[in-house]
Formats: C-alpha cells, sequence, structure tokens
C-alpha cells in the first residue's frame, strides 16, 4: 500500500525529509553525516498495482570509495563530483540515497 500524504505529514514532524515525491521516497539523518535511514513506496506487481514500503538503513562507513563512485555514476554524477563530496564529506545523504535507490 502506498504512504498516504497524512503518513508524509506525520513522518515529516519526525524528521524525515521527503526527496521524491514521485515514490514518496524519504531520508531520515540518524547519526549526523553517517547513517541515515531511507525508506520509499516500491511497485511490487504492476498490473494489480501492489505498493511495500521498502527501508533500509545505511552506514556511510560501509561503503569504500569505489562503491560510492560506482553508486553515483548511474544518476549522472562524475566521478570528480563524488571525490570531492567524499574528500569534503560533504552530500553523504545524497551519496547514500544513490545506493539506496539501487538495493533490491
Amino acid at each position: 500500500m502506498k504512504t498516504t500524504k497524512k503518513e508524509i505529514i506525520e513522518l515529516q514532524k519526525d524528521g524525515w525529509v521527503l526527496t521524491d515525491p514521485s515514490c514518496n521516497q524519504m531520508r531520515k539523518e540518524i547519526v549526523k553525516d553517517n547513517i541515515y535511514q531511507f525508506r520509499e513506496d516500491r511497485l511490487i506487481d504492476p498490473i494489480s498495482k501492489t505498493y511495500e514500503v521498502y527501508e533500509d538503513t545505511l552506514n556511510y562507513y560501509d561503503y569504500d570509495w569505489w562503491n560510492l563512485v560506482d553508486s553515483c555514476r548511474p544518476f549522472g554524477y562524475t566521478r570528480k563530483q563524488v571525490d570531492k563530496w567524499i574528500t569534503e564529506r560533504k552530500e553523504i545523504a545524497l551519496m547514500l540515497e544513490c545506493i539506496f535507490e539501487q538495493s533490491i
């Protein structure tokens, strides 16, 4: 079942940030610049239009440089961009979101 607008508002009150309204994708920072929780409505069966909420918690330190770069490249980010983010410890939430979006 898809997340309702009312549920999204309640989640936002609890610190969740809506990052992609097309699939109700949201993230919540658990540990500053390190651990984030993600969730989104994923289509399970296109015929019956069945959705399930998929959630995962990702830790920045679980990924090496190559994991981060390879996960961001399909979204149009260059190796140079991602390398700068890693070096400057910026855009951590975005890098982890790229990993989340490609997870099963």
